[in-house]
C-alpha cells in the first residue's frame, strides 16, 4: 500500500474570533509559517463560505479545510517534530483555532492547482464503490477527485482532536461566472450524487487559496 503523504484537516475557529478575523489570520500570518513545513509540496486552504448540504446527524459546521501534502512520506512526522518552527506553528494554531480534525490520505500525483471556487465534501460510512460512482457522475459536469482516508496518524497533539474521521474527501472544481449556481442545487449534479452515496456527508462551498503547489516547491 502506498504510504500516506497528505493531511486533510477540518478546522474550526475560536468562538471569540469573527469569521473575517479567522480567515484573515489563517490566510496571512498562519500560512506564512505553515508554507515552510519541511518537504511541503502542496498547501491548499479551502475557506468555507457556507455549508451546502449534509446528512441528518452530521456536523456540517466548520470554517475551513486545509490540505497539506509532503514530497515524501517516510519519517515525515519525525521531520516535523524536529523542525525549528514547530513550536511557533502550534502556538499560532492556538491563536485562531478551537478544534481541528486531521485525516491522512495519499495525494494524487496529477493534482492540479484548484479553482477559486470549489465544493469540498467529506463522506463517512459509505461503500467505496458508491463514492466512486458519485465521483464519476460529478465528473461528467465538473473536474473533481476524491481521496480515501487512511485514518488518523498519531501526533503529539492528536489527543486534542475530536470527531469521527471521514472515509473520503471529495473536491469539485466550480467554473467562475454564470452557471455555477445551478450546479449547487440540492438535486443538482454535485449534491444529489453525494446524497445518494449511502453515507453520511457534509458539503461546503469554499473559496480556495493555493499557498503552495508542486511548481512552487
Amino acid at each position: 500500500m502506498t504510504q500516506p503523504n497528505k493531511r486533510n484537516t477540518i478546522i474550526w475557529r475560536r468562538d471569540d474570533m469573527t469569521p473575517a478575523a479567522f480567515h484573515a489570520h489563517w490566510s496571512g500570518p498562519h500560512a506564512d509559517i505553515a508554507r515552510e513545513l519541511p518537504d511541503l509540496v502542496w498547501y491548499i486552504q479551502n475557506h468555507v463560505i457556507r455549508p451546502l448540504a449534509s446528512s441528518p446527524g452530521i456536523n456540517s459546521t466548520c470554517d475551513g479545510i486545509a490540505e497539506i501534502a509532503y514530497g515524501v512520506s517516510a519519517g515525515i512526522l519525525d521531520k516535523i517534530e524536529g523542525w525549528d518552527r514547530v513550536a511557533e506553528l502550534r502556538a499560532d494554531e492556538a491563536r485562531f483555532l478551537s478544534n481541528r480534525l486531521g485525516c491522512w490520505s495519499v495525494r494524487q500525483e496529477d493534482s492540479q492547482a484548484p479553482s477559486l471556487r470549489r465544493v469540498v465534501a467529506h463522506v463517512s460510512e459509505a461503500e467505496d464503490v458508491a463514492v466512486e460512482t458519485a465521483l464519476a457522475r460529478i465528473g461528467q459536469v465538473v473536474a473533481c477527485h476524491g481521496e480515501r482516508t487512511v485514518g488518523r496518524i498519531d501526533t503529539p497533539d492528536a489527543a486534542e482532536e475530536k470527531g469521527e474521521v471521514p472515509g473520503w474527501f471529495l473536491f469539485a472544481e466550480l467554473p467562475l461566472g454564470a452557471g455555477a449556481a445551478d450546479l449547487l442545487a440540492p438535486e443538482g449534479p454535485i449534491l444529489e450524487p453525494l446524497a445518494l452515496s449511502g453515507g453520511g456527508f457534509a458539503a461546503y462551498l469554499t473559496y480556495t487559496e493555493a499557498k503552495r503547489v508542486p511548481m512552487d516547491a
